[in-house]
């Protein structure tokens, strides 16, 4: 059986540079998404995702539960290719709980 190495080494040795945090409708954020580690954040139920910029640094982004439903639904198409995450402020859902709202795009 043959296997593809798809997180070797060296990107794991490469320390985290800083978190993607949005404050501003507008925000955005580009990056090669390089490894998503399940089970994070305070009650362990949400991913963090890892990306590379262009400088080769790795930017982290703590998922929410519009983020990790939009990965689960696409990491396939989304993993090791350039994305942008686009943040468009707070929503609130049916129950008014409010919720960060975002948007992302793979580069094809």
């Amino acid at each position: 059986m043959a296997y593809k190495e798809i997180f070797g080494f060296e990107e794991e040795r490469k320390p985290i540079k800083e978190f993607w945090k949005p404050k501003n409708v507008g925000d955005s954020f580009e990056g090669i998404l390089r490894k998503v580690i399940p089970n994070r954040g305070k009650y362990r139920n949400r991913n963090m995702y890892l990306f590379e910029n262009e400088n080769g640094e790795i930017i982290g982004i703590m998922g929410n539960t519009v983020l990790d439903k939009i990965f689960n639904k696409n990491l396939s198409i989304c993993l090791d290719k350039k994305v942008r995450i686009e943040y468009h402020g707070i929503g609130l859902n049916k129950n008014n709980v409010k919720y960060h709202l975002f948007r992302v795009f793979v580069e094809e």
